[in-house]
């Protein structure tokens, strides 16, 4: 058995130019990749090129910012279609944030994502989207009662928070969220088992400004480790032992 010194539990391999490199490198690294597609053609795509690279576990998702696509539901199909053999469904969920700009609006966004909570996700792992909409996801993802549920790139309140951490829910920091100071006191609250890494690369950034890779899950520890006061090597090895955990909560598919 692999002892991985990271996990990187959101991630979009489908965005980087390579993706078969950042899994080469991230298993070099000794960080093991859970990774998200935001439609579910892309993980049909991704699931049929990836090389069988150990550890790796590929998200089936539709993203919030495409529920108003022309194509959403195609892509609702095959997400019908894909759903007996993934194991994480990731990412899924609601964006207040699009919904006030020119994204598509919450109704699109909850009609997508109640279908795909439809579908039977009580043997399932969630990874949620859930920005300025922390409070109905909430609700839709606890009256769904997946086998684990983690919360990516959290930006509610620890008081949004506590009924999620309640349940057993896990949240998901990134790079982001341990350089601003307004996720500080979130990011001390959350109880130690209740707390993994991800990256959700490419698109964010490293304090250096560099942009993000599934191996930064091993510095995103270290700086989460500062702002709660924890021992360093301590906090790295409760992180992967919470991901580990969370991953199985949903038996093997086909």
């Amino acid at each position: 058995m692999t002892e991985w010194l990271g996990v990187d539990t959101h991630v979009h391999l489908g965005a980087y130019d390579d993706p078969a490199a950042e899994l080469e490198h991230s298993t070099r690294a000794g960080v093991r990749v859970f990774a998200s597609t935001t439609l579910a053609s892309e993980y049909r795509r991704l699931a049929a090129t990836l090389p069988p690279t150990h550890g790796l576990e590929l998200g089936l998702g539709v993203h919030p910012l495409h529920a108003d696509s022309p194509d959403i539901e195609q892509e609702l199909a095959v997400f019908a279609e894909e759903f007996p053999r993934a194991r994480w469904i990731s990412e899924i969920g609601l964006d207040g944030f699009f919904a006030r700009g020119d994204g598509p609006g919450l109704a699109a966004q909850r009609h997508v994502f109640e279908t795909i909570l439809a579908a039977g996700v009580g043997d399932r792992i969630l990874s949620v989207h859930s920005r300025e909409a922390e409070d109905l996801s909430a609700e839709l993802v606890l009256a769904a009662a997946p086998a684990a549920a983690v919360f990516h790139w959290y930006d509610g309140t620890v008081a949004q928070a506590r009924p999620l951490a309640d349940a057993g829910y896990l949240f998901s920091v990134n790079a982001f969220m341990v350089q601003s100071a307004a996720h500080e006191e979130l990011l001390r609250w959350l109880p130690r088992d209740l707390l993994i890494t991800e990256t959700d690369g490419p698109t964010t950034t490293m304090p250096s400004g560099a942009g993000t890779h599934p191996a930064d899950v091993i510095e995103i520890a270290r700086l989460l480790a500062v702002i709660r006061g924890d021992e360093v090597d301590a906090l790295r090895r409760q992180l992967v032992a919470n991901a580990e955990r969370v991953d199985a909560a949903a038996p093997p598919r086909g």
